[in-house]
C-alpha cells in the first residue's frame, strides 16, 4: 500500500473532507454532507472507504495520548 503524504493533502484538500480507499483520493467536498452525495452519485459504497477531515494548513492539531 502507499502511504499518503499529509502535507499533500493539505496542498490539494484542505479545509474538506476526503473519501480514500488505499491511496486514491475517490472523492472530496467542503461538507460531510456533500461528500456522502458525492460518493452515492458515484456509487461508491461507504463502508469500502476511510472518510476523513483534512484540516487547513493554519489549524493547530494536538494529538495526546
Amino acid at each position: 500500500m502507499k502511504t499518503i503524504s499529509y502535507a499533500r493533502l493539505q496542498e490539494s484538500y484542505a479545509g474538506e473532507y476526503i473519501a480514500r480507499k488505499d491511496s486514491r483520493i475517490l472523492a472530496h467536498a467542503k461538507t460531510y454532507r456533500q461528500l456522502v452525495k458525492k460518493l452515492i452519485q458515484k456509487h461508491i459504497n461507504r463502508t469500502i472507504v476511510t472518510i476523513g477531515f483534512v484540516p487547513p494548513k493554519s489549524a493547530v492539531c494536538i494529538y495526546a495520548c
